[in-house]
């Protein structure tokens, strides 16, 4: 399948991807933070994806980074969390996109 038809991209640790890429996703294997980042900003100056997930364990070092690139409505840059090494930097993440989609947090106590 060509990238140009895939609106969806997963960037996630080595080995991680294979149920995404059985979906149709775009996999993009990343073997640290840095390298994430590189490849995050060239699928957003590419402009071909509307939605991409990032594994959190790759981005928690990168948030202010990717906060930054969640400033325009798209692509949804949005953090999923590990099963191996769970951060709850996922959960925060998809709370401020929460906030800023519908002016404020639904779930707040």
């Amino acid at each position: 399948m060509s990238t140009k038809s895939q609106v969806i991209a997963y960037l996630g640790p080595v080995g991680a991807g294979f149920g995404f890429s059985i979906a149709g996703v775009d996999v993009r294997e990343c073997a640290h933070g840095d390298d994430m980042v590189a490849t995050l900003k060239s699928l957003v100056a590419a402009g071909e994806h509307n939605i991409i997930f990032v594994d959190e364990t790759l981005a928690e070092h990168e948030l202010e980074t990717i906060a930054k690139m969640n400033q325009e409505p798209l692509p949804a840059i949005i953090l999923l969390p590990n099963p191996a090494s769970p951060k709850r930097v996922a959960a925060t993440n998809l709370q401020q996109l929460m906030v800023r989609a519908i002016g404020s947090d639904i779930f707040d106590n």
